[in-house]
């Protein structure tokens, strides 16, 4: 994401997002360039928003974990209702964008979305 809106042209327009130095997407001034992570030299996004709220939360009121519960265990082909069911495809509760909402077992999303909110610069 841009810090302004990219109009589509006709011309190709180029944004390095490995440019850290560059002025990507802030959401507030507040946190200015926290909206976003710096992995391995290139700009990220913080993963974790299942809710689709512009917050990460793990647990109480308004979690990103429940709509992967719900996504999981309500998921076509999960006819038992398990949440260790891999529902497959790139939905919004697929949080590591790795191709499945996964709620329980090895790579599941709940464990990226604790790491986002653990690791995060204005968590201490």
């Amino acid at each position: 994401m841009t810090a302004a809106a990219a109009e589509p042209s006709s011309i190709p327009t180029s944004v390095d997002f490995t440019d850290t130095v560059g002025d990507f997407y802030h959401l507030d001034s507040n946190l200015d360039g926290y909206e976003q992570a710096t992995v391995d030299g290139k700009f990220a996004l913080w993963a974790g928003d299942a809710s689709n709220d512009g917050q990460i939360i793990l647990s109480g009121q308004g979690n990103d974990v429940n709509p992967i519960f719900n996504a999981v265990t309500g998921a076509s082909g999960n006819n038992l209702g398990l949440p260790s069911y891999i529902y497959v495809g790139y939905h919004a509760e697929d949080i590591d964008l790795g191709g499945s909402a996964i709620f329980t077992g090895q790579y599941n999303d709940v464990n990226t979305i604790f790491n986002a909110i653990a690791t995060h610069p204005r968590n201490h």
